[in-house]
């Protein structure tokens, strides 16, 4: 009898642990990697120029990747080939997150022919999701500054949400366009939706051409979250539990 009645305490106390995993495996974070570099070109008909930067560089030899990186850069950038200013980076501001999240917040005035410029964040890779829920967002401004007319346009989407290497989510805006002297404002969202699938790494890529001489700005933002048991799966993991320990305490009454 009291075998029994230990084998029965044994398996109500792993009913509740399964239980609590179960809670604690949704709430834990995605242990992450970002891989690469971000990388900034601009291109328009005087010349093309690119440049670099590494979102770890600040972090000392041998230190723990944290689960949040942002790159900012502390004033704007000329973008030059030969001298001549092909564009400017005004704002740059990439939040990598191991959420994950990859969000690139930026603003870009183009030079005296029209400009194309791309923006592509590091790889936040990490352990693969299985069908996770992703949502992509892209909002801006575009800003008529020659008071001629803005155009703003993108073959494969301002804001191209990747996931799996080159698996696209998302291509985000396509074409904007603003009379004299406007300022127009744009954005799209896809989702929330399911991916099909495991996911193990995401990026984000800003690209487009933008008017002579005019002004851009905008935040790109993709997300993908984990798969989260439905409320009443706990419910009837907890019910399982408690149920299973009343019978324990009345057979050993």
């Amino acid at each position: 009898m009291k075998n029994t009645s230990c084998k029965h305490r044994v398996r109500a106390g792993l009913l509740a642990g399964i239980f609590l995993a179960s809670i604690s495996i949704a709430a834990s974070p995605v242990r992450a990697e970002f891989i690469g570099l971000v990388t900034v070109t601009a291109t328009n008909s005087h010349g093309s120029a690119s440049a670099n930067f590494n979102p770890l560089s600040h972090l000392p030899p041998q230190a723990q990747v944290p689960e949040r990186v942002r790159l900012m850069l502390a004033e704007k950038f000329k973008m030059r080939s030969q001298g001549e200013v092909i564009g400017t980076i005004d704002e740059l501001i990439i939040d990598m997150d191991g959420d994950p999240v990859v969000q690139l917040t930026f603003g870009a005035t183009s030079g005296s022919s029209d400009t194309t410029f791309s923006i592509t964040s590091t790889v936040v890779a990490f352990d693969p999701l299985s069908f996770p829920t992703a949502e992509a967002t892209m909002n801006g401004t575009l800003t008529d500054t020659g008071n001629d007319g803005a155009s703003l346009s993108s073959t494969s989407g301002l804001f191209q949400a990747l996931y799996n290497g080159d698996t696209t989510f998302a291509s985000l805006v396509g074409g904007v366009n603003g009379g004299a002297g406007s300022v127009t404002e744009f954005g799209q969202l896809l989702g929330p939706m399911e991916i099909d699938g495991d996911v193990d790494s995401i990026q984000g890529i800003v690209q487009f051409t933008l008017s002579a001489d005019d002004t851009v700005s905008g935040v790109g933002r993709f997300e993908v979250t984990p798969q989260i048991p439905e409320p009443s799966t706990f419910v009837l993991l907890g019910i399982a539990a408690v149920g299973l320990l009343i019978r324990t305490r009345r057979r050993q009454r």
